[in-house]
Protein backbone atom coordinates (compact mmCIF):
# COMPACT_ATOMS: atom_id res chain seq x y z
CA UNK A 1 0.00 0.00 0.00
CA UNK A 2 1.31 3.17 -0.93
CA UNK A 3 0.42 6.45 1.22
CA UNK A 4 1.24 10.19 0.30
CA UNK A 5 1.20 12.82 2.76
CA UNK A 6 -0.26 15.70 1.13
CA UNK A 7 0.59 18.78 2.27
CA UNK A 8 -2.18 21.73 3.36
CA UNK A 9 -0.57 24.30 2.03
CA UNK A 10 -1.27 25.35 -1.72
CA UNK A 11 2.19 26.09 -2.78
CA UNK A 12 3.43 28.68 -4.31
CA UNK A 13 3.93 28.03 -8.43
CA UNK A 14 7.94 28.90 -8.38
CA UNK A 15 7.60 25.76 -5.25
CA UNK A 16 5.44 23.29 -6.38
CA UNK A 17 6.97 19.75 -5.42
CA UNK A 18 8.67 17.88 -8.29
CA UNK A 19 9.21 14.41 -8.41
CA UNK A 20 12.23 13.38 -10.42
CA UNK A 21 12.25 10.57 -13.40
CA UNK A 22 13.80 8.41 -11.02
CA UNK A 23 11.42 8.48 -7.81
CA UNK A 24 8.73 8.44 -10.77
CA UNK A 25 9.93 5.26 -11.71
CA UNK A 26 10.64 4.32 -8.11
CA UNK A 27 7.06 4.98 -6.66
CA UNK A 28 5.95 3.11 -9.96
CA UNK A 29 7.95 -0.63 -9.50
CA UNK A 30 6.44 0.28 -5.85
CA UNK A 31 2.79 0.62 -6.84
CA UNK A 32 3.47 -2.65 -8.78
CA UNK A 33 5.20 -4.81 -6.20
CA UNK A 34 3.02 -4.02 -3.49
CA UNK A 35 5.61 -2.17 -1.61
CA UNK A 36 5.49 0.88 0.88
CA UNK A 37 8.29 2.95 0.22
CA UNK A 38 9.17 6.21 2.15
CA UNK A 39 8.08 9.38 -0.12
CA UNK A 40 9.96 12.47 0.84
CA UNK A 41 8.63 15.64 0.61
CA UNK A 42 10.23 19.07 -0.75
CA UNK A 43 9.90 21.81 1.42
CA UNK A 44 6.99 24.19 0.34
CA UNK A 45 6.03 27.95 1.87
CA UNK A 46 2.62 29.49 1.67
CA UNK A 47 2.09 32.22 -1.05
CA UNK A 48 2.71 35.06 1.48
CA UNK A 49 6.43 34.34 0.95
CA UNK A 50 7.80 35.12 -3.07
CA UNK A 51 10.13 37.48 -4.67
CA UNK A 52 10.23 41.32 -4.50
CA UNK A 53 8.23 40.77 -0.91
CA UNK A 54 8.94 42.96 1.93
CA UNK A 55 10.50 41.94 5.59
CA UNK A 56 9.21 43.80 8.10
CA UNK A 57 12.29 45.76 9.65
CA UNK A 58 13.54 45.60 13.33
CA UNK A 59 11.48 42.54 14.66
CA UNK A 60 12.07 38.86 14.95
CA UNK A 61 10.92 37.26 11.35
CA UNK A 62 8.83 34.47 11.54
CA UNK A 63 9.29 32.32 8.39
CA UNK A 64 6.91 29.38 8.31
CA UNK A 65 6.17 26.31 5.93
CA UNK A 66 6.20 22.09 5.19
CA UNK A 67 8.37 19.95 4.89
CA UNK A 68 9.22 15.92 5.41
CA UNK A 69 8.56 15.39 9.05
CA UNK A 70 12.47 15.44 10.89
CA UNK A 71 13.02 17.03 7.99
CA UNK A 72 16.00 19.80 8.86
CA UNK A 73 15.35 23.13 7.69
CA UNK A 74 17.89 26.45 6.88
CA UNK A 75 16.47 29.80 6.52
CA UNK A 76 18.86 32.67 5.41
CA UNK A 77 17.64 36.29 5.01
CA UNK A 78 20.63 38.83 4.90
CA UNK A 79 22.94 38.11 7.42
CA UNK A 80 20.31 36.44 9.57
CA UNK A 81 20.15 32.70 9.51
CA UNK A 82 18.41 29.95 11.27
CA UNK A 83 17.60 26.36 11.81
CA UNK A 84 14.58 23.88 12.73
CA UNK A 85 13.25 20.62 12.54
CA UNK A 86 9.99 19.66 10.77
CA UNK A 87 7.70 18.59 13.21
CA UNK A 88 5.36 15.46 13.28
CA UNK A 89 2.88 17.07 11.28
CA UNK A 90 5.44 18.32 8.70
CA UNK A 91 5.10 21.96 9.62
CA UNK A 92 8.19 23.85 10.76
CA UNK A 93 8.70 27.99 11.71
CA UNK A 94 11.88 29.71 12.21
CA UNK A 95 11.91 33.01 13.77
CA UNK A 96 14.78 35.58 12.20
CA UNK A 97 17.09 37.78 14.00
CA UNK A 98 15.65 40.99 13.00
CA UNK A 99 16.94 42.70 9.80
CA UNK A 100 17.87 46.44 9.48
CA UNK A 101 15.05 48.86 6.59
CA UNK A 102 16.88 49.28 3.40
CA UNK A 103 16.88 49.79 -0.32
CA UNK A 104 19.45 47.18 -0.83
CA UNK A 105 17.62 44.09 -1.84
CA UNK A 106 18.45 40.66 -0.51
CA UNK A 107 17.96 36.85 -0.85
CA UNK A 108 16.42 34.86 0.96
CA UNK A 109 16.73 31.11 0.89
CA UNK A 110 15.11 27.96 2.40
CA UNK A 111 17.01 24.69 1.89
CA UNK A 112 15.85 21.20 3.33
CA UNK A 113 16.04 18.49 0.86
CA UNK A 114 15.71 21.12 -1.93
CA UNK A 115 16.55 24.54 -1.87
CA UNK A 116 13.89 27.94 -2.54
CA UNK A 117 15.17 30.91 -3.89
CA UNK A 118 13.44 34.39 -3.19
CA UNK A 119 15.10 37.93 -4.91
CA UNK A 120 14.49 41.10 -5.09
CA UNK A 121 13.55 40.73 -1.52
CA UNK A 122 13.50 44.54 0.91
CA UNK A 123 13.28 44.95 4.38
CA UNK A 124 11.32 48.09 5.64
CA UNK A 125 7.59 48.14 6.70
CA UNK A 126 4.28 45.75 5.75
CA UNK A 127 1.31 47.06 6.70
CA UNK A 128 -2.06 44.44 6.07
CA UNK A 129 -4.96 46.51 4.50
CA UNK A 130 -8.36 45.24 5.24
CA UNK A 131 -11.88 45.59 5.66
CA UNK A 132 -14.47 45.77 2.65
CA UNK A 133 -15.28 47.63 -0.45
CA UNK A 134 -14.33 50.33 -0.01
CA UNK A 135 -10.83 49.04 0.94
CA UNK A 136 -11.11 46.75 -1.92
CA UNK A 137 -11.93 49.37 -4.40
CA UNK A 138 -9.09 50.17 -6.98
CA UNK A 139 -7.34 53.41 -8.00
CA UNK A 140 -8.48 53.26 -11.42
CA UNK A 141 -12.26 54.76 -9.68
CA UNK A 142 -10.25 56.97 -8.12
CA UNK A 143 -11.13 60.96 -8.95
CA UNK A 144 -7.70 61.55 -9.32
CA UNK A 145 -6.82 57.77 -10.87
CA UNK A 146 -5.68 58.71 -14.32
CA UNK A 147 -2.83 61.11 -12.96
CA UNK A 148 -1.42 59.10 -10.19
CA UNK A 149 -1.34 56.24 -11.73
CA UNK A 150 0.80 57.53 -14.30
CA UNK A 151 2.92 58.57 -11.65
CA UNK A 152 2.85 55.04 -9.46
CA UNK A 153 6.37 53.49 -10.61
CA UNK A 154 7.66 52.77 -7.27
CA UNK A 155 9.95 50.70 -7.12
CA UNK A 156 10.41 50.80 -3.10
CA UNK A 157 6.25 49.87 -2.87
CA UNK A 158 5.37 45.98 -2.88
CA UNK A 159 1.98 44.99 -3.37
CA UNK A 160 0.04 42.00 -2.51
CA UNK A 161 -3.48 41.00 -2.98
CA UNK A 162 -4.85 37.96 -0.85
CA UNK A 163 -7.24 35.89 -3.02
CA UNK A 164 -10.68 35.95 -1.96
CA UNK A 165 -11.81 32.85 -0.82
CA UNK A 166 -13.89 31.53 1.92
CA UNK A 167 -13.35 28.57 4.28
CA UNK A 168 -15.18 26.74 7.31
CA UNK A 169 -11.80 26.26 9.03
CA UNK A 170 -8.40 28.23 8.74
CA UNK A 171 -6.05 27.15 6.18
CA UNK A 172 -2.61 27.53 6.09
CA UNK A 173 -2.14 28.78 2.58
CA UNK A 174 -4.84 31.01 0.49
CA UNK A 175 -5.83 29.47 -3.37
CA UNK A 176 -3.39 30.66 -5.97
CA UNK A 177 -4.71 31.79 -9.60
CA UNK A 178 -4.03 29.27 -12.40
CA UNK A 179 -2.79 32.38 -14.82
CA UNK A 180 -0.55 34.80 -12.44
CA UNK A 181 0.93 36.60 -15.01
CA UNK A 182 -0.15 40.30 -14.57
CA UNK A 183 -1.39 39.60 -11.32
CA UNK A 184 -1.27 40.96 -7.73
CA UNK A 185 -3.45 38.02 -6.36
CA UNK A 186 -1.54 36.05 -4.70
CA UNK A 187 1.85 37.32 -5.83
CA UNK A 188 4.15 40.51 -4.65
CA UNK A 189 4.70 42.17 -7.24
CA UNK A 190 6.75 45.67 -7.59
CA UNK A 191 4.28 48.53 -7.85
CA UNK A 192 4.68 50.13 -11.43
CA UNK A 193 0.73 51.85 -13.55
CA UNK A 194 0.33 48.26 -15.17
CA UNK A 195 0.34 46.32 -11.70
CA UNK A 196 -1.42 48.73 -10.21
CA UNK A 197 -4.12 48.98 -12.54
CA UNK A 198 -3.76 45.15 -13.19
CA UNK A 199 -7.05 43.90 -15.57
CA UNK A 200 -8.67 46.96 -15.15
CA UNK A 201 -10.72 46.16 -12.50
CA UNK A 202 -12.01 43.59 -9.44
CA UNK A 203 -10.11 41.95 -8.35
CA UNK A 204 -7.66 43.06 -9.63
CA UNK A 205 -6.89 47.06 -9.51
CA UNK A 206 -4.89 47.50 -6.27
CA UNK A 207 -7.00 49.40 -3.71
CA UNK A 208 -6.94 53.25 -3.64
CA UNK A 209 -6.55 53.63 -0.15
CA UNK A 210 -4.14 51.29 0.74
CA UNK A 211 -1.75 52.77 -2.24
CA UNK A 212 -2.13 56.64 -1.58
CA UNK A 213 -1.21 55.38 2.11
CA UNK A 214 1.62 53.28 0.99
CA UNK A 215 3.17 55.63 -1.07
CA UNK A 216 2.74 58.79 1.32
CA UNK A 217 4.65 56.65 4.13
CA UNK A 218 7.15 55.35 1.95
CA UNK A 219 8.35 58.99 0.49
CA UNK A 220 8.53 60.13 4.28
CA UNK A 221 10.69 57.03 5.94
CA UNK A 222 12.75 56.82 2.49
CA UNK A 223 12.24 53.15 3.07
CA UNK A 224 10.46 50.21 1.43
CA UNK A 225 6.78 49.24 2.07
CA UNK A 226 4.91 46.24 1.56
CA UNK A 227 1.40 46.60 1.29
CA UNK A 228 -1.00 43.42 1.71
CA UNK A 229 -4.30 44.10 0.57
CA UNK A 230 -6.92 41.45 2.25
CA UNK A 231 -10.43 42.75 1.90
CA UNK A 232 -13.45 41.48 0.55
CA UNK A 233 -16.68 43.69 -0.15
CA UNK A 234 -20.24 43.64 1.00
CA UNK A 235 -19.52 42.21 5.09
CA UNK A 236 -20.04 42.84 8.08
CA UNK A 237 -17.28 42.98 10.59
CA UNK A 238 -18.36 39.00 11.97
CA UNK A 239 -16.80 37.91 8.88
CA UNK A 240 -13.29 38.63 9.84
CA UNK A 241 -13.02 37.22 13.47
CA UNK A 242 -11.94 34.06 14.34
CA UNK A 243 -14.66 31.46 15.65
CA UNK A 244 -12.12 31.30 18.73
CA UNK A 245 -12.84 34.30 19.14
CA UNK A 246 -16.65 33.82 18.97
CA UNK A 247 -16.42 31.18 21.15
CA UNK A 248 -13.96 33.17 23.92
CA UNK A 249 -16.86 35.68 24.64
CA UNK A 250 -20.48 34.34 25.83
CA UNK A 251 -22.26 37.81 24.15
CA UNK A 252 -20.86 36.60 20.76
CA UNK A 253 -22.02 32.90 20.73
CA UNK A 254 -25.18 33.77 18.08
CA UNK A 255 -21.94 34.52 15.38
CA UNK A 256 -20.29 31.25 16.78
CA UNK A 257 -23.44 29.38 16.28
CA UNK A 258 -24.45 30.74 12.79
CA UNK A 259 -21.11 29.34 11.53
CA UNK A 260 -21.64 25.90 12.97
CA UNK A 261 -25.50 25.50 11.91
CA UNK A 262 -23.64 26.32 8.15
CA UNK A 263 -20.77 23.78 8.81
CA UNK A 264 -23.03 21.39 10.15
CA UNK A 265 -25.57 21.71 7.07
CA UNK A 266 -22.77 21.70 4.37
CA UNK A 267 -22.54 18.42 3.35
CA UNK A 268 -26.50 17.53 3.15
CA UNK A 269 -26.29 20.62 1.11
CA UNK A 270 -23.62 19.60 -1.18
CA UNK A 271 -25.43 16.22 -1.78
CA UNK A 272 -28.90 17.93 -2.53
CA UNK A 273 -27.19 20.58 -4.66
CA UNK A 274 -27.25 18.31 -8.10
CA UNK A 275 -30.61 17.58 -8.16
CA UNK A 276 -31.78 21.10 -6.73
CA UNK A 277 -29.88 22.77 -9.35
CA UNK A 278 -31.51 21.09 -12.06
CA UNK A 279 -34.86 22.62 -10.85
CA UNK A 280 -33.25 25.86 -10.47
CA UNK A 281 -32.26 26.06 -14.07
CA UNK A 282 -35.50 24.90 -15.38
CA UNK A 283 -37.19 27.97 -13.20
CA UNK A 284 -34.50 30.15 -14.19
CA UNK A 285 -35.13 29.30 -17.96
CA UNK A 286 -38.92 29.71 -17.07
CA UNK A 287 -38.43 33.12 -15.90
CA UNK A 288 -36.12 34.00 -18.49
CA UNK A 289 -38.28 33.52 -20.80
CA UNK A 290 -41.43 35.18 -19.55
CA UNK A 291 -39.83 38.16 -17.79
CA UNK A 292 -36.02 38.18 -18.37
CA UNK A 293 -36.20 40.65 -21.47
CA UNK A 294 -38.47 43.02 -20.07
CA UNK A 295 -35.90 43.13 -16.79
CA UNK A 296 -32.91 43.39 -19.10
CA UNK A 297 -34.12 46.81 -20.64
CA UNK A 298 -35.31 48.13 -17.42
CA UNK A 299 -31.51 47.34 -15.90
CA UNK A 300 -30.42 48.81 -19.42
CA UNK A 301 -32.18 52.44 -18.76
CA UNK A 302 -31.24 52.67 -15.32
CA UNK A 303 -27.45 52.16 -16.23
CA UNK A 304 -27.68 54.78 -19.09
CA UNK A 305 -29.96 57.19 -16.43
CA UNK A 306 -27.28 56.26 -13.11
CA UNK A 307 -24.03 57.25 -15.68
CA UNK A 308 -26.06 60.60 -17.03
CA UNK A 309 -26.96 61.73 -13.37
CA UNK A 310 -23.49 60.84 -11.92
CA UNK A 311 -21.84 62.78 -14.42
CA UNK A 312 -24.06 65.40 -14.17
CA UNK A 313 -23.58 64.74 -9.81
CA UNK A 314 -27.07 64.05 -9.87
CA UNK A 315 -28.64 61.93 -7.10
CA UNK A 316 -29.10 58.00 -8.77
CA UNK A 317 -32.50 56.68 -8.58
CA UNK A 318 -32.57 53.27 -6.42
CA UNK A 319 -31.49 49.69 -8.29
CA UNK A 320 -34.81 48.49 -10.09
CA UNK A 321 -35.77 45.20 -9.04
CA UNK A 322 -37.62 42.65 -11.35
CA UNK A 323 -41.45 43.07 -10.73
CA UNK A 324 -41.83 39.40 -10.62
CA UNK A 325 -38.69 37.66 -8.14
CA UNK A 326 -36.36 35.58 -10.11
CA UNK A 327 -36.15 32.17 -8.57
CA UNK A 328 -33.39 32.16 -5.56
CA UNK A 329 -30.46 29.47 -5.96
CA UNK A 330 -30.36 26.35 -3.97
CA UNK A 331 -27.69 26.24 -1.42
CA UNK A 332 -24.64 24.77 -2.99
CA UNK A 333 -22.96 23.31 0.65
CA UNK A 334 -19.88 25.86 0.19
CA UNK A 335 -18.71 28.27 2.88
CA UNK A 336 -20.18 31.72 2.28
CA UNK A 337 -18.20 34.80 2.58
CA UNK A 338 -21.06 36.56 4.40
CA UNK A 339 -21.14 33.65 7.45
CA UNK A 340 -18.82 35.11 10.25
CA UNK A 341 -15.44 33.57 10.46
CA UNK A 342 -15.07 32.20 6.63
CA UNK A 343 -13.30 35.16 5.46
CA UNK A 344 -11.25 35.00 8.31
CA UNK A 345 -10.17 31.09 8.14
CA UNK A 346 -9.11 31.84 4.34
CA UNK A 347 -7.69 35.22 3.83
CA UNK A 348 -6.43 36.68 7.20
CA UNK A 349 -5.32 33.34 8.98
CA UNK A 350 -2.76 32.60 5.75
CA UNK A 351 -0.71 35.81 5.84
CA UNK A 352 -0.55 34.95 9.75
CA UNK A 353 2.29 35.23 11.59
CA UNK A 354 3.89 37.48 8.54
CA UNK A 355 5.99 39.92 9.91
CA UNK A 356 3.77 43.50 9.57
CA UNK A 357 3.82 47.03 11.15
CA UNK A 358 0.54 47.63 11.29
CA UNK A 359 -3.38 47.37 10.12
CA UNK A 360 -5.07 49.74 8.16
CA UNK A 361 -9.08 48.98 8.03
CA UNK A 362 -12.09 50.31 6.06
CA UNK A 363 -15.07 48.57 7.04
CA UNK A 364 -18.71 49.27 8.66
CA UNK A 365 -21.49 50.13 5.99
CA UNK A 366 -23.03 46.74 6.09
CA UNK A 367 -23.54 46.60 10.09
CA UNK A 368 -25.32 49.14 9.63
CA UNK A 369 -28.61 47.03 7.99
CA UNK A 370 -28.15 44.81 11.63
CA UNK A 371 -30.89 44.72 13.45
CA UNK A 372 -29.25 45.99 16.49
CA UNK A 373 -25.53 47.32 15.46
CA UNK A 374 -24.71 48.34 19.19
CA UNK A 375 -22.79 45.79 19.51
CA UNK A 376 -20.70 46.44 16.56
CA UNK A 377 -17.10 48.31 18.88
CA UNK A 378 -17.50 45.65 20.77
CA UNK A 379 -17.24 43.30 17.76
CA UNK A 380 -14.34 45.98 16.34
CA UNK A 381 -12.43 45.77 19.34
CA UNK A 382 -12.79 41.93 19.45
CA UNK A 383 -11.53 42.11 16.01
CA UNK A 384 -7.98 44.10 16.71
CA UNK A 385 -7.10 41.94 20.03
CA UNK A 386 -7.85 38.60 17.84
CA UNK A 387 -5.57 39.88 15.43
CA UNK A 388 -2.96 40.77 17.88
CA UNK A 389 -3.00 38.03 19.76
CA UNK A 390 -2.68 36.22 16.79
CA UNK A 391 0.19 37.65 15.46
CA UNK A 392 1.84 37.95 18.49
CA UNK A 393 3.12 41.54 18.14
CA UNK A 394 1.61 43.14 20.97
CA UNK A 395 -0.45 46.29 20.38
CA UNK A 396 0.75 47.04 16.40
CA UNK A 397 -1.02 50.35 15.06
CA UNK A 398 -4.38 49.66 14.36
CA UNK A 399 -5.74 53.26 11.82
CA UNK A 400 -9.50 52.95 10.89
CA UNK A 401 -11.90 54.91 8.41
CA UNK A 402 -15.09 56.36 9.88
CA UNK A 403 -17.54 55.85 7.44
CA UNK A 404 -18.05 58.59 4.76
CA UNK A 405 -21.40 60.46 4.14
CA UNK A 406 -23.81 58.56 1.97
CA UNK A 407 -27.46 58.89 0.73
CA UNK A 408 -30.00 62.01 0.39
CA UNK A 409 -28.46 65.22 2.26
CA UNK A 410 -29.55 65.90 5.27
CA UNK A 411 -30.29 69.24 6.88
CA UNK A 412 -32.55 68.52 9.51
CA UNK A 413 -32.16 66.38 12.80
CA UNK A 414 -33.18 63.12 12.50
CA UNK A 415 -33.42 60.67 15.39
CA UNK A 416 -32.34 56.91 13.30
CA UNK A 417 -29.55 57.11 10.87
CA UNK A 418 -27.72 53.58 10.40
CA UNK A 419 -24.21 54.96 9.14
CA UNK A 420 -24.39 57.72 12.26
CA UNK A 421 -24.65 54.74 14.54
CA UNK A 422 -21.98 52.66 13.02
CA UNK A 423 -19.75 55.89 12.88
CA UNK A 424 -20.42 56.81 16.46
CA UNK A 425 -19.54 53.39 17.64
CA UNK A 426 -15.97 53.23 15.37
CA UNK A 427 -15.18 56.58 17.20
CA UNK A 428 -15.64 54.40 20.93
CA UNK A 429 -13.26 52.07 19.60
CA UNK A 430 -10.41 55.03 19.93
CA UNK A 431 -10.58 53.38 23.54
CA UNK A 432 -8.63 50.41 22.33
CA UNK A 433 -5.03 51.21 22.68
CA UNK A 434 -2.62 52.21 20.11
CA UNK A 435 -6.24 53.24 17.27
CA UNK A 436 -6.31 56.32 15.27
CA UNK A 437 -9.71 57.34 13.07
CA UNK A 438 -9.40 58.82 9.93
CA UNK A 439 -12.62 61.09 9.54
CA UNK A 440 -14.29 60.75 5.96
CA UNK A 441 -17.78 62.07 6.72
CA UNK A 442 -16.82 65.63 4.64
CA UNK A 443 -15.51 63.27 1.67
CA UNK A 444 -18.37 61.35 0.74
CA UNK A 445 -21.03 61.12 -2.44
CA UNK A 446 -24.67 60.48 -1.71
CA UNK A 447 -25.17 58.59 -4.59
CA UNK A 448 -21.99 56.25 -4.36
CA UNK A 449 -21.15 54.16 -1.03
CA UNK A 450 -18.11 53.78 -3.00
CA UNK A 451 -17.21 57.80 -2.68
CA UNK A 452 -14.32 58.08 -5.73
CA UNK A 453 -11.84 61.00 -3.19
CA UNK A 454 -9.77 58.29 -1.81
CA UNK A 455 -6.57 60.12 -2.20
CA UNK A 456 -8.05 62.29 1.26
CA UNK A 457 -8.99 58.90 2.95
CA UNK A 458 -5.53 57.56 2.32
CA UNK A 459 -3.59 61.11 3.41
CA UNK A 460 -5.65 61.23 6.52
CA UNK A 461 -4.64 57.51 7.20
CA UNK A 462 -1.22 58.17 6.94
CA UNK A 463 -1.29 61.45 9.01
CA UNK A 464 -2.22 58.88 11.74
CA UNK A 465 0.86 56.42 10.83
CA UNK A 466 3.08 59.24 10.41
CA UNK A 467 1.99 60.85 14.29
CA UNK A 468 1.51 57.66 16.34
CA UNK A 469 4.09 55.49 14.55
CA UNK A 470 6.51 56.90 12.80
CA UNK A 471 7.02 60.44 15.25
CA UNK A 472 6.26 63.03 13.48
CA UNK A 473 5.59 66.60 15.05
CA UNK A 474 2.26 67.04 13.26
CA UNK A 475 -1.49 67.23 13.77
CA UNK A 476 -2.86 64.13 12.65
CA UNK A 477 -6.62 63.95 13.90
CA UNK A 478 -9.94 66.53 13.28
CA UNK A 479 -11.60 67.40 16.31
CA UNK A 480 -13.07 64.91 18.73
CA UNK A 481 -15.45 65.28 20.87
CA UNK A 482 -14.29 65.26 24.27
CA UNK A 483 -16.75 66.99 27.13
CA UNK A 484 -20.00 69.42 27.31
CA UNK A 485 -20.91 71.84 30.33
CA UNK A 486 -24.24 73.54 29.97
CA UNK A 487 -24.42 77.49 30.59
CA UNK A 488 -27.71 78.72 31.28
CA UNK A 489 -29.46 77.96 27.42
CA UNK A 490 -26.02 76.93 25.99
CA UNK A 491 -23.96 73.87 25.65
CA UNK A 492 -20.26 74.13 24.93
CA UNK A 493 -18.27 71.81 23.45
CA UNK A 494 -15.07 70.40 24.30
CA UNK A 495 -12.64 68.80 21.70
CA UNK A 496 -9.72 67.08 21.54
CA UNK A 497 -6.90 68.34 18.35
CA UNK A 498 -9.16 71.88 18.54
CA UNK A 499 -6.45 73.86 17.51
CA UNK A 500 -7.24 76.35 15.39
CA UNK A 501 -11.28 75.72 15.28
CA UNK A 502 -12.85 77.17 11.91
CA UNK A 503 -15.52 76.72 9.22
CA UNK A 504 -14.01 75.33 6.12
CA UNK A 505 -15.34 73.72 2.59
CA UNK A 506 -14.92 70.12 2.16
CA UNK A 507 -12.37 68.86 -0.01
CA UNK A 508 -12.94 69.02 -3.68
CA UNK A 509 -13.46 66.29 -5.62
CA UNK A 510 -13.79 67.56 -9.25
CA UNK A 511 -11.62 70.54 -10.92
CA UNK A 512 -14.27 72.53 -11.86
CA UNK A 513 -16.15 71.97 -8.13
CA UNK A 514 -17.39 74.81 -6.64
CA UNK A 515 -18.38 74.27 -3.17
CA UNK A 516 -17.82 76.98 -0.54
CA UNK A 517 -17.51 77.21 3.45
CA UNK A 518 -21.39 78.17 4.64
CA UNK A 519 -21.82 81.16 6.84
CA UNK A 520 -22.53 79.18 9.68
CA UNK A 521 -22.11 75.72 11.01
CA UNK A 522 -24.76 73.11 10.03
CA UNK A 523 -24.93 69.69 11.73
CA UNK A 524 -25.58 70.72 14.58
CA UNK A 525 -28.81 69.72 17.00
CA UNK A 526 -29.92 70.05 20.62
CA UNK A 527 -32.88 68.96 22.77
CA UNK A 528 -34.04 69.15 26.45
CA UNK A 529 -35.45 66.81 28.76
CA UNK A 530 -37.98 65.67 26.39
CA UNK A 531 -35.21 64.46 23.65
CA UNK A 532 -36.91 66.64 21.31
CA UNK A 533 -34.03 67.24 18.47
CA UNK A 534 -33.99 70.69 17.02
CA UNK A 535 -31.61 72.41 14.54
CA UNK A 536 -29.37 74.26 16.29
CA UNK A 537 -27.14 77.37 16.54
CA UNK A 538 -23.73 76.60 16.78
CA UNK A 539 -20.93 79.09 17.16
CA UNK A 540 -17.18 78.79 17.34
CA UNK A 541 -14.92 80.25 20.74
CA UNK A 542 -11.64 79.73 20.80
CA UNK A 543 -11.35 75.88 20.64
CA UNK A 544 -14.61 74.98 21.39
CA UNK A 545 -18.31 75.06 20.17
CA UNK A 546 -21.09 76.88 21.91
CA UNK A 547 -24.55 75.66 20.81
CA UNK A 548 -28.33 76.98 21.77
CA UNK A 549 -31.27 77.29 20.05
CA UNK A 550 -34.57 79.53 20.80
CA UNK A 551 -36.99 76.23 20.84
CA UNK A 552 -34.72 74.73 24.04
CA UNK A 553 -34.48 77.29 27.08
CA UNK A 554 -32.96 74.05 29.34
CA UNK A 555 -30.77 72.19 27.23
CA UNK A 556 -29.28 69.11 28.24
CA UNK A 557 -28.04 67.41 25.04
CA UNK A 558 -26.19 68.00 21.76
CA UNK A 559 -25.69 66.13 18.38
CA UNK A 560 -23.29 66.47 15.26
CA UNK A 561 -23.06 65.26 12.18
CA UNK A 562 -26.10 62.92 13.09
CA UNK A 563 -27.23 61.69 9.71
CA UNK A 564 -26.42 59.73 7.35
CA UNK A 565 -25.32 62.36 4.96
CA UNK A 566 -24.85 65.56 7.27
CA UNK A 567 -23.52 69.00 6.25
CA UNK A 568 -20.29 68.88 8.51
CA UNK A 569 -17.99 71.98 7.88
CA UNK A 570 -16.50 72.40 11.27
CA UNK A 571 -12.01 71.88 10.38
CA UNK A 572 -9.15 72.53 12.30
CA UNK A 573 -6.23 74.46 11.75
CA UNK A 574 -5.24 71.31 9.90
CA UNK A 575 -7.86 71.08 7.90
CA UNK A 576 -8.94 68.07 9.81
CA UNK A 577 -12.80 67.63 9.78
CA UNK A 578 -14.43 67.10 12.99
CA UNK A 579 -15.72 64.13 13.78
CA UNK A 580 -19.53 63.66 14.29
CA UNK A 581 -20.42 62.82 17.58
CA UNK A 582 -23.74 62.76 20.43
CA UNK A 583 -22.93 63.52 23.80
CA UNK A 584 -26.45 61.68 24.90
CA UNK A 585 -24.69 57.90 25.28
Amino acid sequence: MLILSISPFTPHKKLRTRISPYLASTLLAALLLGASPFLHADVTMPAIFGDHMVLQQGVTLPVWGMAAAGEEVTVTAGAATAKTTAGADGKWRVDLDALQGSTEPITLTVSGKNKLTFSDVLVGDVWACSGQSNMATGITTSSRGKEDIAKANRPLLRLFIVTQSTAYTPLDDMPLEKNPKFSLVGHWQVCTPEMLVGHGGWPDSFSAVAYYFGSEIQERTKLPVGLIQCAYGGLRIQSFISLDAFKANPDFAKYAAQHEKAKAAAPAAEAAFPALKVEFDAKMKAWNEQHGAAFKQTMADWTKASAAATAARAPVSPRPTPSVPMPVAPPDGKPQATTPTHVFNSMINPIIPFGIKGVIWYQGETNRYDPSPSDYDKLFATLITDWRTRWGRGDFPFLFVQLANFMAPTTQPVEESGLAMIRDLQQRTLKVPNTAMAVAVDIGEANDIHPRNKADVGHRLALAARKLVYGEDIEHSGPLYDAMSVEADKIRIRFQHAKGLKIAANPKLFPDDTSTAPAELQAFAICGADKKWVAAKAVIDGETVVVSSNEVKAPVAVRYGWANNPPCFLYNAADLPAAPFRTDH
